[in-house]
C-alpha cells in the first residue's frame, strides 16, 4: 500500500510538472530508496530526484536517503548535512533526526547525538532504531544501565531488531526468550 501511494504520488508529479523522464525518475525513486543498491548508485539517484522537479515529500526522502547513504561511506559531514535539509523541509521527520544522531555519533560528538535522538523519540516514541542509536550513545557516554534499558525497549518493539541485540549480546546482556 505504501509503495503504491508513493507511486501514485511520483506519476501526479509526473503529470504536474510536465516531467520527460517519469520512467527515468521512478526508477531513481527506486535506487534512492533500495538499500541493497551500491551506495554510489544510491547516492547518484537520490541527487537527480533532489535537483529535479521532485515534490517537497520525495525531497526529503531523497535528502533522508542520501545521508544515510554518506553515512555508509563515513562521510559523516555530508551526512549531517543532508540529514539537517531533510529536517528543514518536513520537522515531523523522525528517522531524519535519528540518522543526523548517527551522523553525530559516528563523527564522536555523542552530545548533539543524544539532543537529536531524544527529538527523534519525542516525534515518535516506537522507533526502534531510535532506541538503538540512543543506547549506543548511552554507551559512548559510559551509561551502560540507560543504554541496555533502551536496547530492551527496541527488543520490545521489534523483537528481530539485530542491532539491539547485538549490542545487549557484546555487553554480556542475556535474551530471554
Amino acid at each position: 500500500m505504501r509503495f503504491m501511494f508513493r507511486s501514485l504520488l511520483l506519476g501526479l508529479s509526473c503529470a504536474m510538472f510536465a516531467v520527460a523522464s517519469c520512467a527515468e525518475t521512478a526508477s531513481d525513486y527506486d535506487t534512492c530508496r533500495n538499500e541493497e543498491a551500491s551506495i554510489a548508485d544510491r547516492i547518484g539517484a537520490c541527487s537527480r530526484i533532489i535537483t529535479g522537479n521532485a515534490p517537497q515529500p520525495n525531497q526529503n526522502e531523497a535528502y533522508r536517503n542520501r545521508g544515510s547513504s554518506y553515512i555508509d561511506r563515513e562521510q559523516y559531514d555530508l551526512a549531517i548535512a543532508d540529514e539537517t535539509k531533510a529536517i528543514g523541509l518536513n520537522a515531523q521527520d523522525a528517522s531524519a533526526y535519528n540518522l543526523r544522531a548517527w551522523g553525530y555519533l559516528k563523527s564522536g560528538d555523542a552530545k548533539k547525538a543524544l539532543a537529536d535522538v531524544n527529538v527523534s523519540l519525542s516525534l515518535n516514541p516506537q522507533l526502534a532504531d531510535a532506541l538503538d542509536t540512543r543506547g549506543k550513545t548511552y554507551e559512548a557516554m559510559g551509561m551502560r544501565n540507560e543504554a541496555i534499558a533502551d536496547y530492551r525497549k527496541a527488543l520490545a518493539i521489534d523483537p528481530k531488531h539485530t542491532e539491539s541485540k547485538d549490542s545487549l549480546e557484546r555487553l554480556g546482556v542475556t535474551l530471554t526468550q
